[in-house]
């Protein structure tokens, strides 16, 4: 009575399901039936036919195991209703770890289920012989596994010598196995991995010459809480050039104060000169690619020379993405427009600024109009709401504020 009932609740939502499948479209309804709707099939049908007879005595047969396939479909929302970010080697071990006892649950049980159901005549023929292919089947997986079973061994001197092959080789092939998930292990801890978009996600790569503290800059101001909506499903790839960057950046992302934007920030070591790095971040799903050059360098020009050289590797593997370019000497323009020119009129030119430019403007800004470089400064940086209307504001502190502000200003 039980699985009935159960069975009932799934027929339910199945059918919701469904309808909703073929709502978005005939394509997910036929997929939805295909893929996910087979597992309710099974498992309505075996708890309908459990008041039948066969031979004058009722069938116990029920497939209600295959309930705990939804456990997997339960823990992938989960997942996304958390945000739950499984490029974190920490939650993809633990996704790893789920999706395994489950499967092993339904393994355990439809092996149960088979074993108290015992061979149909057409099979019992089969199991009258001790060595046949299933059992041959059985016995080389639980040798190349290193399991073992009781009851299943080689009686030939042939069949003992071949055994002794099939051990040493499936040692090898463990350790061969074992070493695999140890390199990438290590890899994703060096920098290594990769970041691959989910559907609803959007991502932004920053890379170039980038030290850790503009790293550290950009990742506050890009997720500050003033523009939270704004940055709503929104990823930072960092992309830097050495490991002590990377450790810096690491290590920043693990203060407490971080904790709501660590599962946003991704960041791997490499150069946008190689082809397989650019491919790892994701850079043509990308919505930005920040090109940043190191501004504490004593050769600005080299170091826009190579800014350059890094658009011309970045568009010869994304040519569509959006890139915003900062160069240290605006005569490095005329470089970037030569640059334009070797990679077709197809290819959308960069957003291009130049850090010499910026100084001298803000410069000659403030000569004529006192103040102005802490008021472009503020705008520039995030801007929240009226501290005047907040009640959660202590307005001395604001009245402070705004008294050395227009000190600023000259008045």
């Amino acid at each position: 009575l039980i699985e009935v009932v159960a069975c009932g609740v799934y027929s339910i939502d199945l059918i919701l399901a469904w309808v909703e499948a073929n709502i978005s479209g005939i394509r997910t309804g036929v997929e939805f039936a295909v893929l996910s709707a087979k597992t309710d099939c099974f498992l309505i049908s075996s708890a309908l036919v459990l008041p039948t007879e066969v031979d004058s005595a009722k069938t116990w047969c029920s497939l209600s195991f295959l309930a705990a396939v939804h456990l997997a479909t339960y823990w992938e929302r989960l997942l996304m209703i958390y945000k739950i970010d499984l490029q974190v080697l920490k939650w993809r071990s633990i996704h790893a770890a789920a999706i395994t006892l489950i499967a092993t649950w339904c393994a355990a049980m439809a092996m149960l289920t088979l074993e108290r159901l015992g061979d149909p005549d057409v099979l019992s023929a089969i199991n009258e012989e001790h060595w046949n292919v299933v059992s041959s089947l059985m016995y080389t997986l639980g040798t190349v596994s290193t399991v073992g079973f009781r009851g299943i061994s080689p009686e030939t001197v042939l069949g003992r010598i071949f055994a002794i092959f099939t051990i040493c080789g499936g040692i090898s092939f463990t350790l061969t196995a074992l070493r695999k998930v140890e390199q990438v292990v290590v890899l994703h801890s060096s920098g290594g991995g990769s970041f691959e978009p989910r559907a609803k996600d959007r991502h932004v790569v920053v890379s170039g010459n980038i030290t850790a503290e503009m790293a550290k800059d950009f990742i506050v101001e890009l997720f500050h809480p003033d523009h939270a909506e704004d940055a709503e499903h929104m990823h930072a790839v960092l992309l830097v050039p050495n490991a002590s960057t990377k450790s810096a950046v690491t290590q920043f992302m693990k203060q407490k104060s971080n904790q709501r934007i660590a599962k946003l920030v991704h960041v791997f070591q490499g150069s946008v000169m190689q082809k397989g790095d650019l491919e790892r971040v994701s850079a043509g799903l990308a919505v930005a690619f920040f090109l940043m050059p190191n501004m504490q360098c004593s050769t600005p020009l080299q170091e826009d020379t190579e800014s350059l050289m890094r658009l011309m590797a970045l568009r010869a593997v994304a040519p569509s993405v959006r890139v915003i370019l900062l160069l240290m000497k605006s005569e490095s323009r005329r470089l970037l427009a030569e640059v334009g020119g070797t990679m077709g009129a197809a290819t959308e030119g960069p957003t291009c600024f130049a850090l010499d430019e910026i100084k001298l403007g803000l410069a000659g800004k403030t000569c004529e109009a006192t103040g102005f470089v802490p008021l472009i400064c503020n705008l520039v940086k995030c801007v929240g709401a009226n501290a005047e209307d907040d009640e959660d504001v202590d307005h001395t502190e604001f009245h402070e504020w705004r008294r050395e502000y227009e000190y600023g200003f000259g008045h």
